[in-house]
């Protein structure tokens, strides 16, 4: 067992902060640390299970709140991959290292895929789960329910933690209720007077899905289309386009087979598993079928760490 010096931080930027997790083994066998990027509803601990099994393979891991998460800062500007990404930037600008490993899920994907983009020469790896595919428009519209069943909680109030996990165990997302999961919850819960709140502010995940050509509701939807037509039109156009080949660095794309919801697919489909592929110059792929979009990073998942782990540690990459 490799002792685990675990800290926490914030970086401030020039408008705002990001607040992060550091975990330091006593033995680091791995000289290029690794940046965990989460999801739209997800936060520093989304992580958790993922950073402590790499750091005690000897691996100095840092999980991170998103700006309009956690510790970070909230401030009611346009939110997207690409500014996620370049806060990112920003704040590694003030870390001692010069390269990283880039491991993001869903949202996170699309930040790491951006941030791989525009920044290559910090980038050494680059790990896609279960994000930062193409889809067509009717697939999007099944991802646009998942996703939208997953911000039920924000944005309601309730009258104590308990109550907030018992509305988050009848959720159709939820697979495995654990202890790590119980800890990600409590850890956006903030207490407003005498009710609980989830503390994603509401235009955060309004923001962030706009950029990814959805909205929340049915009405922000149509809202979107029928007065910013030309806009949402771009951002569909732009989504269709992804930046596959100018990733420079080795990436593994790791996605989920089991529905998350009934009826869906896949979030990542076989036609853009291939489309990724054959577009991300240094690419290979590994599918869990046993494993929904939020399981193949909460939940215990044997498969997941030891790809990563064989990615992660080995210097070369065969397509």
């Amino acid at each position: 067992m490799n002792d685990l010096l675990i800290e926490k931080f914030s970086i401030e930027l020039d408008n705002g902060n990001l607040f992060f997790k550091s975990f330091s083994p006593k033995n680091i066998l791995f000289p290029t640390p690794i940046i965990c990027i989460h999801g739209l509803t997800g936060n520093l601990l989304s992580f958790e299970r993922v950073a402590s099994f790499l750091a005690e393979r000897g691996h100095k891991v840092y999980t991170y709140d998103l700006r309009g998460r956690g510790g970070s800062s909230k401030e009611e500007i346009p939110y997207s991959a690409e500014s996620h990404s370049l806060d990112l930037k920003k704040a590694l600008e003030k870390f001692s290292e010069n390269k990283f490993q880039i491991i993001g899920h869903s949202l996170g994907a699309w930040v790491g895929l951006y941030f791989a983009k525009e920044f290559p020469w910090l980038v050494d790896k680059l790990v896609l789960i279960d994000g930062a595919g193409i889809t067509d428009l009717q697939n999007k519209w099944t991802n646009l329910q998942m996703v939208r069943a997953s911000l039920e909680r924000i944005g309601k109030s309730f009258t104590s933690p308990e109550d907030y996990f018992q509305h988050a165990k009848q959720s159709k997302l939820v697979e495995q209720w654990n202890k790590d999961l119980e800890s990600l919850l409590r850890y956006e819960l903030v207490k407003v007077d005498k009710s609980w709140h989830c503390n994603i502010p509401k235009f955060v995940a309004e923001s962030e899905l706009q950029s990814l050509g959805g909205s929340i509701t049915n009405r922000g939807l149509l809202q979107l289309i029928f007065f910013h037509f030309t806009t949402w039109l771009s951002v569909i156009k732009k989504n269709k386009n992804l930046p596959y080949q100018d990733i420079l660095a080795s990436t593994l794309i790791i996605r989920a087979l089991k529905p998350t919801l009934k009826g869906t697919k896949p979030l990542v489909s076989d036609k853009s598993l291939s489309t990724m592929l054959r577009k991300i110059p240094l690419s290979r792929s590994i599918s869990i079928p046993d494993k929904n979009h939020y399981g193949i990073l909460l939940d215990s998942c044997p498969t997941r760490d030891i790809e990563l782990a064989k990615f992660l540690e080995n210097e070369s990459i065969l397509k």
